[in-house]
């Protein structure tokens, strides 16, 4: 999602990925919500089950175990008149709402054979029918959608279960004492510099990791002959990346005019 923005994969080979991504996640729901503590071995019984849209399998998996289902998301995923579906491009009113069936529907035809996979084979329920849809969104579950009502308040047209909550804060530790060790390290030097990237996708991580350490040696270095290597092959990787990231440009373009032209067959 953070990669492509959405759901729909930028090329057909990260189809196979994303299949595989989300069929672990789908069968990871009931031993967690039944087996032991895979560290302690303590044994464990759910009681009520709190998860994302996301995790596909929740609803269903709360139908085997007979045990309530409350849904929490930072980003709307109920079907509304007012905005549309954080996922979709839609920018016509009239759409809004219609844009959550679509992104339901283009999820739903990718994941309904695992879904029932996971009905027969693990939860020993009848598959549901072609038409069900993904179950990611009903007026009978509760909904908590964790952001400010004075940044987006809630649309007139969700149903006394669905409610925006406001966020969530972590109560900050005040009788902290940090290791001996720490507070010789903060205090042996310059301040540490914190860099975070936030939501990266994994295939860039190691190397942006090692672009800023590199950044960073750069910064503190006084060789000037390997600085001046170093920029020297920072702009031969930098050219070759551009080049790079015009052909897969190209092809991504392809793929999602396709995509288009299949959300107009729809």
């Amino acid at each position: 999602m953070v990669k492509n923005k959405g759901f729909l994969p930028a090329t057909p080979s990260e189809i196979p990925i994303q299949r595989k991504q989300i069929r672990d996640i789908i069968f990871s729901l009931l031993p967690a919500c039944k087996d032991p503590d895979i560290d302690t071995g303590v044994s464990f019984s759910a009681d009520a089950i709190i998860a994302n849209p996301a995790a596909y399998g929740h609803v269903h998996v709360a139908e085997a175990l007979n045990i309530p289902i409350h849904i929490i998301f930072t980003m709307p995923w109920t079907p509304t008149c007012e905005f549309p579906h954080p996922f979709s491009h839609v920018k016509q009113p009239a759409g809004y709402r219609l844009s959550y069936q679509i992104v339901d529907s283009f999820v739903w035809l990718g994941i309904r054979d695992m879904i029932n996979d996971l009905r027969k084979r693990k939860l020993k329920l009848r598959p549901v029918t072609y038409l069900s849809g993904t179950h990611a969104y009903s007026n009978d579950i509760p909904h908590a959608y964790i952001w400010s009502p004075y940044l987006v308040p809630k649309p007139k047209d969700w149903g006394p279960k669905i409610d925006v909550v406001g966020f969530c804060f972590l109560d900050l530790a005040s009788d902290y004492e940090p290791p001996e060790t720490l507070l010789r390290w903060l205090g042996s030097g310059d301040s540490p510099i914190y860099i975070g990237f936030g939501s990266l996708v994994s295939f860039y991580l190691l190397f942006r990791t090692n672009l800023m350490c590199l950044l960073f040696f750069l910064h503190v270095s006084h060789d000037y002959a390997l600085k001046c290597f170093i920029y020297t092959w920072l702009n031969a990787v930098f050219i070759l990346c551009i080049l790079c990231w015009s052909v897969h440009s190209l092809f991504s373009i392809m793929w999602n005019k396709w995509k288009i032209e299949l959300v107009g067959l729809l």
